[in-house]
């Protein structure tokens, strides 16, 4: 079942995060500042209509004007992240428009050689250096749009996945001709189908992990096994405490009832 579901993330009340708070996106590139989810926490979650695109989605949501519990609006330095149909999409809410975000959400794959940072990368068979302009997450995987860096954009770009492969050969921008090449790649099972759900798993764990707040995530970090078992008990410390004691408490019971029984004999 595809989830077609929307958010709205805001920075945190770190350094990091108030460098950001409340600027335009012409001062976070001026200043070269990291958007980045590290620094940002969730402060809601909705469905996505589908009759619905992403303007008419953040117009709605200004009107509105409520989009947490306080009653706090939405406002510029938000970021707004849309999954629709596997698709998820990052952009930084300014004050009169929306900017697409690259490298928002960085999914950290075992093994992979591409990441939103790659540049001076080499590829089989293909004269030059390569770098990554653009970023794509669809059905739980990461592909990186590469253009050539000592021809930009005079040459064709090329869509990578996470561990260097080929997906698309010449493509300028994730249009939807790409996205429908991409789809069929993952449909043939190119990617091997386990790491596929395991990507689609650590997407969800991620999911909840924020839902779950910061301070619990601080809180446990480093204690869970996975970030499905973020839930505001260490290391689910007092939830095995108290399977333990159930399990003393039955075994002195069933010993008081054998000595009783005895007794009565």
């Amino acid at each position: 079942m595809k989830i077609n579901q929307f958010a709205v993330y805001r920075v945190n009340n770190t350094v990091e995060g108030r460098k950001i708070w409340k600027h335009s996106m012409e001062y976070v590139r001026k200043n070269k500042l990291k958007v980045i989810i590290e620094n940002y926490h969730q402060i809601y979650l909705d469905a996505f209509p589908r009759q619905e695109t992403v303007y008419s989605l953040w117009e709605r949501l200004n009107e509105a004007g409520t989009v947490c519990k306080n009653g706090e609006r939405m406002c510029v330095s938000d970021v707004l992240i849309t999954n629709r149909n596997g698709e998820i999409s990052c952009y930084y809410i300014d004050k009169e428009t929306l900017f697409h975000l690259s490298g928002f959400i960085r999914m950290n794959s075992d093994g992979a050689v591409i990441t939103v940072d790659t540049s001076n990368y080499e590829i089989k068979d293909r004269n030059g250096k390569w770098r990554v302009t653009d970023d794509l997450i669809l059905l739980g995987n990461q592909f990186y749009l590469l253009e050539n860096e000592k021809y930009g954009k005079q040459a064709s770009s090329m869509i990578l996945d996470a561990y260097g492969k080929i997906i698309v050969e010449q493509a300028s921008r994730f249009d939807e001709k790409t996205k429908e090449a991409i789809r069929n790649y993952l449909q043939k099972g190119e990617p091997k189908k386990a790491i596929a759900e395991q990507q689609q798993k650590r997407l969800l764990y991620w999911q909840k992990a924020y839902e779950n707040g910061e301070y619990i995530r601080r809180k446990e970090s480093g204690t869970e096994q996975n970030y499905d078992m973020v839930d505001g008990v260490v290391n689910n410390r007092k939830k095995i405490e108290k399977k333990t004691e159930q399990k003393k408490d039955k075994k002195r019971v069933s010993v008081i009832m054998r000595l009783h029984q005895k007794q009565y004999r």
